[in-house]
């Protein structure tokens, strides 16, 4: 049966937000907020670390999720078909992001960097605040710009198949965005092809702007500390964050809306594989820089590690705890095919890893400046619970409007499988 053929799609259609659970989101989502505004104003250089560390992770995570549809095209990867919209739809936080960069820029960033209120000698048309701002906000906001460009033609062949059979309320929305498009063989080749072209685009531009993002926004707190291997740690540590809520997500999709024959323990045994391979990569990486450091015995580098791995520091049990939560366990206990294809190891594997992954991300931030004392609390909690609030919103919002699975074959040969 054609897409465009007459039958049930009932998985490929958008689907209503459950109320009860937008409601439980929004109620998160204010006490994020309230607590936010109640820390802000007596401590401000926290709190908006606590927001840093926040939203490197999220918006790193949405832009990663479009990042490995491009992966999966480029490589053609095939097992990823019935994922490829879980991986997109993640992308749906990416202008949420954007705003909440520009709020952390003009309003946070004097409170967090020792260079704002003065010129760094060593580099200072790049150490500025006007500098930064507009560097961050100008590569962002491109950067996002054609991710959202890539989703939309990614969208395209499922909107044409569907644009008359979904909720009368969104026809226009489906028209819009399948229009001077008729979803022929022809058309979806064409299409396939300009996405494959599109697709190094999107790579190679996540890697770039986040290689920058990590310079600017996590390395400057300490200007004297300089590593060329810190941003790559930064940007693998986001790519294996969208893989691990690709993973949950599709564990949820897939028990919610009875798609065994669909998202099969095939599909996933593969990504549970690519969650195992890029947890020691990561691993690999923190290696790789710990020896390079270890190795030199040059003081502006070693004081950086020293902060969180020195036998009297008091980050030491954090950062072992995180390794421990996104390499140890998983590399252990995940060994066998069993685990990767089984869906409640697979989830509980990758809810922990999400769980060090933020970890990762205060104590890349946290200790340059409070090397002393760990400051971990209700404010990191509740304004990281705030931002998965919004970031959960972001995806439902896309679910309640674009196919949770594909229609078209997104790599080609016609109608998907299911």
């Amino acid at each position: 049966m054609s897409a465009t053929q007459a039958g049930p799609l009932p998985v490929a259609l958008p689907k209503d937000t459950p109320r009860r659970l937008t409601a439980a989101l929004l109620l998160v989502l204010a006490a994020g907020a309230a607590m936010f505004a109640f820390a802000v104003t007596r401590d401000p250089a926290r709190t908006w670390r606590a927001y840093l560390v926040s939203l490197l992770f999220f918006t790193g995570i949405s832009i990663c999720g479009v990042v490995w549809s491009a992966v999966t095209r480029l490589s053609n990867g095939r097992f990823a078909g019935p994922v490829v919209r879980i991986m997109e739809g993640l992308g749906a936080f990416q202008p949420l992001g954007f705003a909440l960069l520009a709020v952390y820029l003009v309003f946070g960033a004097p409170h967090v960097y020792p260079w704002i209120h003065e010129v760094y000698a060593p580099a200072p048309g790049w150490l500025n605040l006007q500098s930064v701002t507009i560097r961050q906000l100008v590569l962002m906001f491109l950067l996002v710009l054609l991710n959202l460009h890539f989703m939309r033609l990614s969208l395209r062949p499922d909107l044409a198949a569907l644009q008359d059979r979904v909720p009368a309320k969104l026809r226009g929305l489906y028209r819009g965005g399948a229009a001077g498009f008729g979803g022929t063989p022809a058309e979806v080749e064409r299409l396939r092809r300009t996405l494959m072209r599109m697709s190094p685009m999107v790579i190679l531009g996540f890697v770039g702007v986040w290689t920058v993002l990590v310079i600017d926004l996590v390395m400057s707190m300490d200007p004297e500390w300089v590593s060329t291997l810190f941003p790559a740690i930064g940007f693998i540590g986001q790519f294996l964050g969208a893989i691990c809520v690709t993973a949950v997500v599709t564990v949820v999709v897939r028990r919610k809306w009875d798609l065994e024959e669909t998202i099969t323990p095939h599909t996933l045994h593969s990504v549970g594989l690519l969650v195992f391979a890029l947890c020691t990569f990561w691993a690999s990486m923190h290696w790789a820089e710990y020896l390079t450091i270890w190795y030199g015995k040059l003081p502006e580098e070693t004081h950086w590690m020293q902060t969180r791995l020195a036998g009297h520091s008091p980050w030491l049990p954090w950062s072992l705890a995180c390794v421990a939560l996104v390499w140890l366990l998983p590399f252990v206990l995940m060994m066998t095919r069993a685990a990767k294809a089984n869906p409640k190891s697979l989830t509980f594997f990758s809810v922990m890893m999400l769980a060090g992954l933020w970890l990762e991300r205060l104590i890349f931030v946290a200790p340059t400046v409070s090397p002393n004392a760990v400051t971990f609390g209700l404010v990191e909690v509740l304004v990281g619970a705030g931002f998965l609030a919004l970031f959960t919103l972001s995806y439902l919002w896309f679910v309640a409007r674009f196919p949770v699975l594909p229609v078209v074959d997104p790599y080609g040969g016609g109608p998907a499988a299911h």
